[in-house]
């Protein structure tokens, strides 16, 4: 008989696919956040569409999935959405970070967990399920990068929230339970609804395998030490 688990704390699901790059626009020009011009702001109507950045903007939402958790379990006073977690995350960048780093997102959580008793961590995923399974039996979701590459030729590493696990009779790990912000993998993304997608061991697997100077982390929540 299988046992399914699903981690206390889970936050409503979030697709990628429908976030915008962040913009203003000054008296002529719609301008990107790092003040480059994109098009005259009388083009805005026709050209709209190119505000989208549908492909690399997984942390966005998978940041701000794993945010809602910490609301449901009481640890913040407010999820944060997509705009506000991109615009921490990139307003808190230090020299030589960028958004794809670790550590990038690791200073974010911990300065908005300041005051409670819970710090956030990573580790790298390959050969870890076991403690996967723990920080989602501790309540809270995990967030995961994954090797798309095998799936997704024209992709490499990409950002998902774990929130589960099925156990088989043995009481061993058969599967784990992704909400995905670019859809549904094991389709090579042809579905682009990625909610709840079971995620068998060996694929899995796969999909920590990548190379080796691009190791695959996990990043998870914990007591600080003391409490």
């Amino acid at each position: 008989m299988l046992m399914r688990k699903i981690a206390d704390f889970v936050g409503s699901y979030k697709s990628q696919r429908d976030n915008k790059k962040l913009y203003f626009i000054d008296e002529k020009n719609v301008v990107d956040f790092n003040g480059k011009i994109l098009f005259p702001v009388e083009d805005l109507d026709k050209r709209e569409g190119e505000l989208f950045d549908r492909t690399t903007q997984c942390f966005i939402s998978s940041g701000s999935m794993f945010t809602e958790s910490l609301w449901k379990g009481g640890v913040l006073t407010s999820p944060l959405d997509e705009t506000a977690y991109h615009l921490l995350v990139i307003s808190n960048l230090k020299n030589k970070q960028n958004r794809f780093m670790w550590d990038s997102h690791k200073q974010v959580l911990n300065k908005i967990l300041a005051k409670s008793k819970l710090e956030f961590h990573y580790r790298n995923s390959k050969g870890r399920e076991e403690s996967i399974k723990d920080c989602i039996d501790f309540g809270f979701v995990v967030i995961a990068s994954i090797w798309i590459k095998p799936w997704y030729p024209s992709g490499r590493g990409h950002l998902v929230v774990i929130k589960g696990y099925i156990l088989d009779s043995q009481g061993k790990i058969s599967a784990f339970i992704l909400d995905d912000p670019f859809g549904n993998i094991l389709t090579n993304y042809k579905e682009t609804n990625g909610e709840s997608i079971v995620i068998p061991i060996d694929d899995w697997k796969e999909m920590v395998n990548s190379p080796i100077d691009k190791p695959r982390q996990f990043g998870f929540i914990q007591l600080k030490k003391g409490n």
